[in-house]
Order: C-alpha cells, then sequence, then structure tokens
C-alpha cells in the first residue's frame, strides 16, 4: 500500500491549520510625527542626557539650548550659550553637558541640575562637536577649522593636549574602553586614531 500520498496531505492540512490558529501577521502601519516643539532658531542638534529624562537642543542661529522635559515634551528652559552652537553632548553622570559654539570657537560648560552656563572654554578653530571618554575624565573637541582635537580636562575644566589629526574633522567617538578615540575628517576621507594614554 502507498502511503505517501496520505501522509503529504495529512502534512499540508497541519500546516495550514497552523497557519490559520496563528492568525494573520500584524500590520503595522507608516510612521507618523506624533508631536512637534518649539524651539530657539536655527536648531542644529539634540542630545539626550544619560538618563532620559531631558533632552538639549542646540539652537545655531539663536546661540542658545533648548531644554525639553521628555516626559511631557515640554521646553523648560532655554540657556544662552555661545556664539553659534551646533552640537551638545552630556558626561557619562549627566551632571554637565558640553556645548560646541562653533562660530565662538569655545565650549560652554552647563551645570545640569540648575541650567546655568558654569565655564566657557576656549578651544580650536570652529569646533563641531565634542564627545566625553566613556570613565568622564576627558573631553575631546572635534575643530572642523583648525585641524585639530582640543582635549579638555574635565574635572578642572582646563585645557590639557590639542591633537594635529586631519583636515576637516567633524566628530569624535571614543572605543568603548577608551583606550582609543577615532575621529572622522571630513576634508581627507579618512579617520584618525588617536592612542587616549599618550595623546
Amino acid at each position: 500500500m502507498n502511503l505517501a500520498a496520505p501522509r503529504n496531505a495529512l502534512s499540508l492540512a497541519a500546516v495550514s491549520l497552523m497557519i490559520a490558529a496563528l492568525g494573520s501577521p500584524p500590520v503595522f502601519g507608516a510612521p507618523v510625527v506624533v508631536d512637534t516643539i518649539s524651539v530657539g532658531s536655527g536648531p542644529y542638534s539634540v542630545a539626550f542626557s544619560p538618563n532620559g529624562k531631558k533632552a538639549y537642543v542646540a539652537n545655531a542661529e539663536g546661540d542658545s539650548v533648548s531644554v525639553i522635559t521628555v516626559l511631557t515634551g515640554n521646553v523648560t528652559g532655554t540657556i544662552s550659550v555661545g556664539d553659534g552652537p551646533t552640537s551638545v553632548a552630556f558626561n557619562p553622570t549627566g551632571q554637565k553637558a558640553y556645548v560646541a559654539n562653533q562660530e565662538g570657537n569655545t565650549v560652554s560648560v552647563i551645570r545640569v541640575t540648575t541650567g546655568a552656563v558654569m565655564d566657557t572654554i576656549s578651544v580650536g578653530d570652529v569646533p563641531s562637536s565634542v564627545a566625553f571618554s566613556p570613565n568622564g575624565k576627558k573631553a575631546y573637541v572635534a575643530n572642523f577649522g583648525a585641524g585639530t582635537v582640543t582635549v579638555i580636562k574635565v574635572l578642572t575644566g582646563n585645557v590639557t593636549d590639542t591633537i594635529s589629526v586631519g583636515d576637516a574633522p567633524t566628530s569624535v567617538a571614543f572605543t568603548p574602553n577608551g583606550i582609543k578615540a577615532y575621529v572622522a575628517n571630513a576634508g581627507d576621507d579618512n579617520v584618525s586614531v588617536i592612542k587616549v594614554s599618550t595623546g
């Protein structure tokens, strides 16, 4: 007796029943904008505090940072900073935020608990972004116009080094262990790799 045909038919029936039991796959709608928040003039970039409770928006044309409470979506403060702020970075503990002021060649240091600018640090020409080392001890500032990276000791706010990199550096990222920093050089189509312990 040939049992192959009934066995195959049974298998197909079982598969059909399983599909029917599972139902149709879920259909997801297209992504939609759920809110629009008015901030300062010329918003350029956004950064979230490490605990996710606040978002800081660098307003390049307004020389300010808008503070958004994420839970409510409300702007709860506006902080005046330097000329042409383009990026914000929070230190790992979330106590300080560094703002790169591209037109002022400075970094504004904000005390997050109070929203006050506690320091203004002179850096290289046209600073475009800031990154903190994973341990929070150093901040690296990519100076687009100078082809350098300014190294800031976070505890004191002092500039401890200036490292020559490629042409038009735009951003810095540290490896998770903090041993190296990678710098993207827009003008040279390459990445400079810095050994953090020696600069």
